[in-house]
């Protein structure tokens, strides 16, 4: 029997309490990371445990029925194989058996089965902001949907061995593995609230075999079928060599409409419905279907060498290719849309494009096992937004753009990320009374964010609307006849700062940075007897962060390009103990430092605003704001976990102080992107999760968390230039985070002829949250629960899987974007609806 056959290999009955055990440890604080058995000893290393859906135990350690002996779950978060009793920390983790068993394809619907953990999914577009993952509470995201942030993210993401975010799609997948707390004494990118890791399946030595999959569904309102495909294949080349293939592809078809989106012309400029009144004219509108629809195509190729019996190289290739025709947002309260129908006046597309190539190195020493990690990867996106709403809801729109009866401001924005990266380690592997962990990582990355803004028509207008002797004709344009402020067609400031000037541009905004990223961590462990254990860990760093900017207003000519080099060293540490009590339970307390770097806004000195008749008024920036401080966060936590009879459980209760908070922002009279430091924000909390197995048919796990989380001390000067009141702030809740989340999950499984059958129902339920910080601005998003339901037939070479995903078709609202800076054509973001389907998968040897 060969590895990678997880059908025949496990019995269904074996899988599915795995599978039960993986949502419920993804709820709180155990780890369902593998399916490894644990006959009293450990793997050969920390890579070498697999998932449920590809397990590499040999045939000996399978059991022949769940019955015949317990099963203990191994996973590698703290660098060393161990089973989830000896866990001191808080950690989660799904194998990617379990994720197909589940049906999670995406981040959107694992972080739905994971309390604690916030997500703004976007859809395929979330590859182009931060990661917009937010661990206990520790988020100040306002949700919105177009454009990128400048703030690091607060939760460090991993592929493989690899610190990149990337919107991956869940196939062929090892595990994924959620770390909640600062992570940098064990990891080289440091956090604030967290680590998530995606690891991919390795090749296999033992033989070849490989899988086929292929999934069908429709969406309620959808435009169309939803499809994945999936092929795996493995290889061994020869005794020390083998090969790993995955590719798939994803169509989802869209489920949001727009039915008064702008006609446009060639140029991108909306079309007069009445041509021979072109000043006084509406535009005509169109109606597009199925908007949002979203296409993923992807694969990683994996060589695997065992050099000698002590050493191993892996490398790697990843590529996704994600392209969307817009948001999963629709209007909210304008003229009389319906429930998918979205307000933008044009199609809105999203193309993303990652790369990842990764050496790792493993040596095993003897006394410790040595790994080294070498990664370049390049992720680019390219989106483009209706803005007009934004604009419309300026003060200063009217005076600057008049009567202008056509209206479309086109936003077109870029988020280029790369680097380069090594990580080092060395793990001890003796058995004494000290053991420890001692690492290098250094990183080069290198960020481009930009947006370009379009007025299109309205260069045109205004100098037919001046010719016509008009005086609700705006400031006119640079680049047309008739302009308030400069002689038509000059632009000297811009031709100063050596920025090309095209028509209808009215705004540009561009951040070129260079982060890098030195440090050195550690961990050093005392047993002090069997069942006590002290574990202390430190991390020193140095960063450097180059920003370069520049800002434009080409209709008033305003132009700047800035400068600001920032950097930083620090030494953050961790304190952890734990203690066994008898034989199934574990308590534990961790107190731990995480930190995010610090940066450079790069504003320009000054900028100038102009009234209606032209006259020009310079307001200087304000020098404070050229740099934010970095934000650290100090981590408190007590849990117990382990089992009474039939029942695993776990709890923890958290508390967390955020200290010099970050901020996205709009800065200056010309609303600027720039980060401000908010104050010190604070948040406590519980989780707790409940798992149990009656009769071995029906298994049972519930999950809950509880977070509290607050800014109690406002800083006056951020959120002043912030336009925030500091006062109106003090104590609110942090947006995008629910107090109260929970996941259930209840799956029976019976036999019928040859075929094991499984039936599940699984649901999750998010309480209230507000979108923003700004109370004058924020709006409460409802809290709701979303269920799933599915039936699962196996044999020895199929796995057929008939589900129905939002099974009541709940609208469940991420977030809604305030009147005020949204204008009357505000969208929220809403969850997919009712969506069923059948998944079909083959494994072949």
């Amino acid at each position: 029997m060969k590895r990678g056959n997880s059908m025949k290999q496990v019995s269904p009955r074996f899988k599915l309490t795995l599978i039960a055990t993986a949502i419920s440890l993804a709820c709180s604080n155990n780890v369902v990371a593998d399916q490894q058995v644990e006959k009293n000893q450990a793997p050969q290393d920390s890579q070498s445990t697999t998932d449920s859906g590809s397990s590499s135990t040999s045939e000996q350690q399978q059991p022949d029925s769940p019955e015949q002996e317990e099963q203990r779950i191994l996973v590698t978060a703290n660098r060393r194989s161990q089973s989830i009793e000896s866990v001191p920390y808080n950690i989660s983790a799904i194998g990617g058996g379990d994720l197909k068993q589940i049906g999670i394809s995406n981040l959107g619907e694992l972080t739905q089965r994971i309390p604690g953990v916030s997500y703004t999914d976007k859809g395929a577009r979330t590859g182009a902001f931060s990661t917009s993952i937010a661990m206990r509470g520790l988020s100040l995201e306002d949700g919105r949907v177009s454009g990128p942030l400048y703030t690091a993210p607060g939760v460090s993401t991993y592929v493989g061995e690899t610190p990149l975010f990337s919107n991956i799609r869940f196939y062929d997948i090892d595990r994924v593995e959620i770390l909640r707390g600062p992570q940098g004494t064990l990891y080289g990118s440091g956090s604030l609230g967290g680590t998530l890791r995606f690891i991919p399946n390795r090749p296999d030595l033992m033989g070849t075999d490989g899988e086929i999959s292929y999934k069908l569904g429709q969406t309620d309102n959808g435009d169309g079928l939803n499809s994945e495909l999936n092929l795996v294949y493995n290889l061994p080349i020869s005794d020390t060599v083998a090969l790993r293939a995955n590719v798939g592809r994803s169509e989802s078809a869209g489920w949001i409409d727009q039915p008064r989106a702008y006609q446009l012309d060639a140029q991108g400029i909306p079309v007069a419905a009445d041509t021979t009144d072109a000043l006084n004219s509406p535009s005509v509108f169109q109606r597009f279907e199925g908007t949002n629809d979203e296409e993923s195509t992807y694969g990683r190729v994996s060589l695997l060498w065992e050099a000698t019996s002590d050493v191993e190289v892996l490398l790697a290739y990843n590529s996704q290719k994600d392209d969307s025709g817009g948001n999963p947002s629709r209007a909210v309260d304008y003229l009389d849309l319906g429930e998918y129908e979205s307000a933008a006046l044009s199609r809105e597309p999203y193309a993303g494009d990652t790369d990842l190539l990764s050496l790792d190195v493993e040596v095993d020493l003897g006394f410790a096992t040595f790994t080294a990690s070498a990664s370049n990867y390049e992720s680019e996106q390219e989106l483009q937004s209706d803005q007009t709403g934004a604009y419309q809801a300026f003060d200063f729109y009217a005076a600057s753009y008049g009567a202008m009866p056509r209206p479309y401001i086109a936003d077109f924005a870029t988020n280029n990320d790369s680097a380069n990266i090594l990580e080092m380690r060395l793990v001890s592997q003796d058995d004494g009374d000290f053991s420890w962990v001692v690492g290098a990582f250094y990183m080069e990355q290198d960020i481009e964010i930009s947006n370009f803004q379009f007025f299109r028509g309205y260069a045109d207008w205004a100098d037919a609307c001046a010719a016509a002797g008009r005086d609700d004709c705006g400031l006119g344009t640079t680049t047309g006849a008739f302009s308030l402020i400069f002689d038509p067609g000059t632009h000297p400031v811009a031709d100063a700062a050596g920025l090309p000037v095209l028509k209808d541009q009215n705004f540009l905004s561009g951040s070129t940075a260079k982060f890098t990223d030195r440090a050195i961590f550690g961990e050093l462990t005392w047993h002090v007897s069997d069942d006590w254990q002290i574990t202390g860990g430190i991390r020193a760093f140095d960063q450097e962060f180059d920003n370069e900017q520049v800002n434009a207003a080409f209709f008033v000519d305003t132009a700047s390009r800035s400068r600001q080099v920032s950097s930083e060293d620090d030494v953050l540490f961790k304190f952890n103990t734990s203690y066994q009590i008898g034989e199934d339970s574990m308590i534990y307390f961790t107190n731990s430092e995480g930190f995010r770097r610090g940066g450079a806004n790069a504003l320009p000195d000054s900028v100038t605003v102009f009234d209606d008749l032209g006259n020009a008024t310079v307001v200087q920036t304000n020098p404070n704001l050229l740099s934010y401080a970095p934000d650290q966060v100090t981590n408190r936590e007590l849990g117990l976990k382990g089992r009474i009879g039939d029942f695993r459980y776990s709890t923890a209760l958290f508390d967390i102080e955020w200290d010099k908070v970050q901020l996205d922002s709009l800065v200056t009279p010309f609303l600027l992107n720039a980060v401000v430091n908010a104050g010190t924000a604070k948040s406590q909390g519980l989780e707790a999760e409940l798992n149990t197995v009656f009769n071995d048919e029906l298994e049972i796990t519930f999950g809950y968390s509880y977070v509290d989380a607050t800014l109690d001390k406002p800083d006056t000067f951020g959120l002043t230039e912030a336009a925030i009141d500091p006062a109106t702030v003090r104590g609110q809740r942090l947006p995008g985070v629910p107090k109260h989340t929970a996941s259930i999950d209840v799956s029976y499984l019976t036999e019928v002829g040859n075929w094991f059958v499984i039936y599940g129902v699984n649901g999750n339920y998010r309480s209230d949250s507000r979108s923003q910080l700004n109370p004058a601005t924020s709006t409460t998003t409802e809290g709701f629960s979303m269920w799933n339901s599915y039936v699962s037939f196996e044999n020895d070479n199929w796995a057929i899987r008939l589900f129905v995903n939002n099974l009541a078709n709940e609208e469940g609202i991420i977030n809604t974007p305030s009147l005020g800076p949204n204008g009357p054509r505000r969208n929220e973001l809403i969850s997919r609806p009712r969506t069923i389907g059948v998944n079909v998968q083959y494994v072949f040897e």
